[in-house]
């Protein structure tokens, strides 16, 4: 099992496999399920800066703030 860090500080262009989603309310929880970021699936960073992480899931780009990336949790594969 490798380490376990938020997707904030994860390394970018690698099989990231998403451990745990600490999220504060419904609205964040949804956003984060309509995308597939759930405990299990595997995303890769694109790109972090400037501005949201640009991520992959499932084949599919998406822009997610800081705030949620700090909420998942993720081990490098």
């Amino acid at each position: 099992m490798g380490k376990i860090l938020p997707l904030s500080l994860a390394p970018e262009s690698v099989p990231l496999k998403v451990v745990e989603v600490r999220v504060r309310g419904r609205g964040q929880s949804r956003r984060l399920l309509e995308i597939g970021i759930v405990p299990g699936a595997v995303i890769k960073i694109i790109t972090k800066a400037p501005g949201p992480l640009v991520i992959e899931v499932n084949g599919a780009r998406f822009a997610l703030g800081w705030g949620h990336a700090n909420r998942v949790f993720v081990e490098v594969l």
